[in-house]
């Protein structure tokens, strides 16, 4: 009999199948409305849109008011890549790119929400952004609601982090080569809550925590009641200037913790600006790659193993100290 060529063949080789839901609506760069672009099933290389760029250089996942979601439910080892590197991604609202969204080689991310407790980009949400240099972002992620980018979610090449609302960035990985701020109000809403940045894990390298891993100088603010509380911030390369700043803004808990880490590689200076007494003497201070542990309070001057550590607390019953 007569040959012939089944078209839903013909279409597996143009990166997308029958079988995902979700080609049509990821094409126009809009996933909008209740359950847009839900249970996406990448198909080939899973490179998204089909022509070159988004048509308004982004894709948006938008899932207010509440209780609508948009972006979710991929499987865990399903991912999409950004045809070009130069376009970004907004995830807007209650539970927008979460569950095992998984994307490759975006240019840069915003997860954000105009209520609280909305959750966008968590739940084991996984943004790699891209290593292209010539890409036309600079690889910034804004985290700014309450429960952005946390429990469990994965953010590689990022150039700068904001983390803004409670507990923004809590529970999750972050692979930063520049700045972090952590806040716990929202730009957004302009709501205020305690906790953006806590609670990591010390089971480096893989646990959860802020990674720098890139050369340089690097700015970490943590502003706000509870901010930084529990994290753990990890420098990896050797000769890093760190700038680290704790201010509670009238609370005396950010970066306080026992389960508080820094961990500093070869010969990195941190100089640490404490206000309220913000970190107490309580925080850990790790010199890798030998694993020595030390902590120093208020009054206390310390110098270890080449890594250089200086004091800067602000309270008039604390005066600056330098090792």
């Amino acid at each position: 009999p007569e040959s012939y060529h089944d078209q839903s063949s013909i279409i597996q080789f143009q990166g997308f199948t029958r079988s995902d839901p979700c080609a049509t609506e990821i094409n126009t760069g809009n996933c909008v409305g209740n359950q847009a672009c839900k249970d996406c099933r990448p198909q080939g290389d899973g490179k998204i849109p089909s022509g070159t760029r988004f048509p308004n250089g982004y894709l948006k996942c938008e899932g207010d008011p509440v209780g609508v979601q948009a972006c979710f439910g991929m499987l865990e080892n399903d991912f999409y890549e950004f045809r070009s590197s130069s376009d970004y991604l907004i995830c807007d609202g209650e539970g927008t790119c979460k569950g095992d969204w998984n994307v490759n080689n975006v240019g840069s991310v915003c997860c954000t929400a105009a209520v609280d407790d909305t959750q966008a980009c968590n739940n084991a949400a996984k943004l790699n952004l891209t290593t292209d240099p010539d890409s036309g972002c600079t690889q910034d992620v804004c985290c700014d609601c309450d429960q952005a980018c946390c429990y469990e979610s994965f953010f590689t090449g990022v150039n700068s982090l904001s983390c803004l609302g409670g507990t923004s960035c809590t529970q999750s990985r972050f692979e930063i080569q520049r700045n972090l701020f952590c806040s716990s109000t929202s730009k957004r809403t302009g709501n205020t809550k305690q906790g953006a940045c806590v609670s990591g894990d010390d089971n480096y390298p893989l646990g959860f925590g802020f990674v720098f891993d890139d050369f340089g100088d690097h700015c970490v603010t943590c502003e706000g009641e509870d901010t930084c509380q529990g994290a753990n911030f990890w420098f990896e390369k050797p000769g890093s200037g760190i700038s680290m700043t704790c201010d509670g803004k009238g609370f005396a808990t950010a970066c306080e913790s026992s389960s508080t880490v820094i961990g500093l590689f070869g010969d990195s200076c941190l100089h640490l600006t404490c206000v309220e007494l913000a970190i107490a003497i309580h925080s850990r201070f790790v010199k890798w790659p030998d694993q020595t542990v030390f902590a120093f309070a208020p009054g206390t001057k310390l110098t270890q193993m080449g890594t250089a550590i200086s004091w800067a607390a602000t309270s008039s019953a604390n005066p600056l100290l330098w090792a």
